[in-house]
């Protein structure tokens, strides 16, 4: 009789699959497609239109030997650290146009999240906890996801972050850096963070107790016998010398090696791009309802339950977490950098451990990230779904009236609105400044402070002899650039909407001032407010004020200020029914105009929209200045319930 088989014996708690730690493989793929669209938004960057002038400037007349796209360092040397990603994009927009450049960014955040969760593998930190880390770090780097070389430097930065870690468990394929370097010295200043990132795992390697032992299941074992912690980090460190001497093939190979961090001293130094919102610092009052606030308070969180595990798991990935978050916190712009370079020793740190409380008490901190990430992923107002990019940053309308108008000649103009303008324009009619923010200290000092200083601004007009102007309309109480050239009678303003003012010089153009300059509208607000109250008594300037305002609003889509305006002076007019329109209108078009809210809210009151009348009260409550006024509009309207 055959003997009964033998029981099979219950698994070990060794061998039972734990929910907590690790998901299934479709939760990563879904993670890469959600990185991909969280980069599905219509671009407002406004560099993106110096790449795409530079790169058709390069490929119709080689790359320049002197400065030729803007006037303030004309005849300089060139800057040409992102020559081959100009050149990339251009080409992609002339192929595919938006569409293409969409899904460009797309094709690079996604494979950004590819590398970052390769990376978790090799760390075996691929847990729930991790993936519930990914929607806050793609929340606070989502503003970065525009069509920029940053996309490539993180796409490199993580590639270079997973040889090395591989590296570390098994073979060393971390001379195909070489290359790489070779590629990313073109493609942007950010080359150094190559060498960097090979210093510090040299740094680091004695550190790493992995090097004499075998390598995890399923991984090759190496034909010789690891290499001891001092051979490796001299090897490493060889090999950063070299990143940093095959940088040298570019264009110009003394000036990129001998100022490798030049990205980096416009933080909060440059009296020009040093005040731009993207170098801010972080602060409480400003960024405390922010995403990377909250992953602020992840890392705190991280290095007390879980520091001790990630400098056991890889000390240089902390190193590298800390450092990405550190620039994050002194500039905006590298908040991205900070979120990428974080998920890799957060994850290591709240991997679930331990009893099951344990193990559910540290997914609590991703979980809660989780949460908050997808909230701001979903409900982000800046981030509009669709391939074509934002018009409203760039002033289209009126750099096309001043080449219909054939305005030529030295041109003052924003500088942020410099790469659109070579862009539209081209190089026959260069901006005076564009985003780079080149020309000499002195000048750079003299047009930061033009803007709001009338002293400087007369002397930047007398050194240029400017044509005529592009400027931003005032975007602040503080903003007195406009405000101070409205005020100067040799200038008339012939084009005005939210995007852009054009003023040309009467003595240069005088038949198109007579023709087309504004006598009444005008960017300066106290003067409106004037005309606006002097119009209540006088039929006749009431009359050609609006008719000044309805030209304003049919000549562009962009007509927030003139629909403003009209229903201002409908409400001095005690006619709410004619103003509800207008500023509903403004709202559509320009939805964070300051006074704009509380204005809309005082008018939807007067025709018994009570609805209405909260709603944009609600929204004025984020206003200092109306505050007080929205707050007590909403007790007396509550009251009337």
């Amino acid at each position: 009789m055959p003997a009964e088989p033998e029981a099979t014996p219950p698994p070990s708690a060794a061998t039972v699959p734990d929910p907590t730690r690790r998901p299934p493989t479709w939760v990563w793929v879904a993670l890469v497609a959600l990185a991909a669209l969280a980069a599905f938004y219509r671009s407002d960057d406004n560099d993106y239109w110096f790449h795409l002038a530079a790169g058709r400037s390069i490929l119709q007349h080689g790359l320049p030997t002197h400065e030729t796209w803007c006037l303030a360092a004309r005849g300089e040397a060139p800057w040409l650290s992102e020559w081959l990603f100009h050149v990339a994009l251009y080409q992609v927009h002339r192929v595919a146009g938006d569409w293409g450049v969409t899904l460009w960014r797309m094709g690079w955040t996604a494979l950004a999240m590819a590398l970052a969760i390769r990376i978790l593998f090799l760390l075996d930190a691929a847990s729930w906890s991790a993936a519930l880390l990914a929607p806050l770090l793609l929340a606070v780097a989502r503003d970065r996801f525009q069509p920029r070389p940053e996309q490539i430097f993180v796409v490199a930065l993580l590639f270079a972050i997973f040889l090395f870690e591989s590296a570390r468990r098994g073979r060393d394929r971390t001379a195909g850096l070489i290359p790489a370097q070779a590629l990313w010295a073109n493609l942007q200043g950010s080359w150094v963070f190559g060498p960097g990132v090979a210093w510090v795992y040299a740094a680091t390697a004695w550190l790493d107790r992995r090097a004499s032992r075998e390598p995890p299941a399923g991984e090759p074992v190496p034909a010789a016998k690891p290499p001891r912690a001092w051979g490796r980090a001299a090897r490493w460190a060889g090999l950063g010398v070299a990143l940093w001497l095959v940088s040298a093939v570019v264009p110009r190979p003394l000036e990129t090696l001998a100022r490798p961090f030049r990205f980096l001293v416009d933080v909060g130094v440059d009296p020009l791009t040093g005040s731009v919102e993207e170098l801010r610092r972080w602060s409480w009052i400003s960024d405390r309802s922010q995403p990377f606030t909250a992953l602020l308070v992840v890392w705190l969180v991280a290095l007390l339950v879980g520091g001790r595990r990630i400098v056991r798991t890889s000390p240089a990935l902390l190193l590298l977490g800390i450092g990405g978050m550190a620039l994050g916190f002194l500039g905006v712009r590298f908040r991205g950098l900070g979120a990428w370079m974080s998920f890799a020793p957060l994850a290591v740190a709240l991997v679930p451990r331990g009893a099951p409380l344990a193990r559910r008490a540290l997914l609590a901190p991703a979980l809660a990230s989780g949460v908050l990430g997808g909230a701001w992923l979903v409900t982000a107002p800046q981030f509009t779904l669709g391939a074509h990019p934002q018009l409203y940053s760039v002033p289209v309308r009126a750099a096309a009236l001043a080449d219909s108008l054939h305005l030529h000649g030295p041109m003052f103009n924003t500088f942020h609105y410099g790469g659109y303008l070579l862009w539209a324009r081209g190089e026959q009619d260069p901006p005076l400044v564009d985003g780079r923010g080149r020309g000499s200290l002195a000048f750079r000092s003299l047009y930061a402070r033009s803007f709001n200083d009338p002293v400087a601004l007369d002397s930047l007009l007398e050194q240029w002899d400017f044509n005529y102007l592009l400027i931003e309309p005032p975007q602040s109480i503080e903003d007195r650039l406009a405000i101070n050239i409205a005020r100067r009678l040799e200038w008339g303003l012939i084009f005005y909407d939210d995007a852009g003012l054009l003023y040309v010089r009467w003595n240069r153009y005088p038949a198109i001032g007579q023709t087309r300059a504004y006598r009444y509208f005008t960017p300066d607000y106290l003067a409106m407010t004037n005309l606006s109250e002097q119009s209540a008594k006088d039929p006749g300037l009431r009359q050609r004020l609006i008719a000044e305002l309805l030209r304003a609003r049919r000549e562009s889509p962009f007509h927030g200020r003139a629909s403003l305006w009209l229903g201002l002076l409908a409400l001095d007019h005690q006619d709410p029914k004619s103003a509800v329109p207008y500023l509903d209108e403004a709202y559509r078009i320009a939805p964070a105009m300051p006074g704009l809210a509380l204005r809309q809210g005082m008018a939807h009151e007067m025709i018994g929209d009570r609805r209405g009348a909260l709603a944009a009260y609600r929204r004025a409550l984020h206003e200092d200045e109306d505050r007080t006024i929205a707050q007590a509009s909403i007790q007396a309207l509550r009251s009337l319930r």
